[in-house]
């Protein structure tokens, strides 16, 4: 318990113990290295993930997956892991740094490991605290956790096309929310693809694909998602316009009001139906 404290506490021996810890579980995670991307598949959290089973062989088998903020026992079910272990994946997660467990990461194709970071520097801290964007501070802060340094030798931050995106919002001055899916999301379009398709991003209208939200945060926080769900898909739309030049595909039980000759909206419901049948 002792040991357990310190390390909550003191920031230079977390980053330590992950350090030592990355010696042992290196060799026990397979690592594979990007080719051409064409096709990225983005998997979000939202219930529409459940459509993913019943619909990963009838669209453009994927270059990379990226998985945006899975933890634990997250791909526990079978069918999900099934869905995507043959494919590359990049980790993206949050400032806590959360991580699957190691029994499925060691059935995955790790490409590298993400932090919903952009790199701080002195010449960025006026962007700070702004009032159009109140979590930004969190974005462009420093790393906390140092979790992902148990499995990989370098821990990526965001690309610089996210900084430039949420400055091109702040010039508009509207208010927008943030998170770590479309995070992901941008870090699929840096990536330059043709296509995006993407599942489980349903904007806080619906539980997460396998627990109620409330399992996971406060009744607060909740309230705040589900109230600024069309703060979060304002941003998706803007992503959508600023990427003109990439297909985007997304199954959803949100339906975006937008219409784009880049974007193609599905409706997950039945797909997520035929994958309950199968439970």
């Amino acid at each position: 318990m002792f040991i357990l404290k310190k390390l909550t506490k003191n920031k230079i021996l977390r980053k330590i113990f992950f350090k030592l810890l990355f010696l042992f579980i290196f060799f026990k995670i397979k690592r594979n290295k990007l080719k051409n991307i064409d096709h990225i598949l983005v998997l979000g959290k939202g219930y529409s993930l459940n459509s993913l089973p019943t619909q990963v062989n009838k669209i453009k088998e994927p270059s990379l997956i990226i998985l945006a903020n899975f933890e634990k026992n997250d791909l526990d079910d079978y069918r999900l892991l099934n869905s995507i272990k043959r494919f590359p994946i990049i980790i993206l997660g949050n400032i806590t740094e959360p991580i699957l467990n190691l029994e499925r990461l060691k059935q995955l194709n790790i490409i590298d490991f993400y932090i919903q970071r952009i790199k701080y520097d002195s010449k960025r801290k006026f962007l700070l605290n702004k009032p159009s964007s109140p979590f930004l501070s969190e974005i462009y802060g420093a790393r906390k956790s140092f979790k992902f340094d148990a499995y990989t030798s370098k821990t990526k931050f965001l690309p610089n096309d996210v900084h430039f995106f949420l400055e091109r919002l702040r010039k508009k001055k509207i208010n927008f929310s943030f998170n770590c899916g479309l995070a992901s999301i941008i870090l699929a379009c840096s990536l330059k693809p043709k296509k995006i398709t993407m599942f489980g991003f349903d904007f806080y209208k619906t539980n997460y694909f396998n627990k109620h939200l409330l399992e996971c945060m406060e009744p607060d926080e909740f309230n705040y998602l589900r109230n600024n769900s069309k703060n979060f898909s304002y941003v998706f739309k803007e992503i959508t316009k600023f990427y003109s030049k990439i297909q985007f595909t997304i199954f959803s039980r949100f339906k975006i009001p937008l219409k784009r000759e880049n974007l193609i909206q599905k409706n997950s419901l039945k797909a997520e139906l035929n994958f309950s049948k199968q439970r």
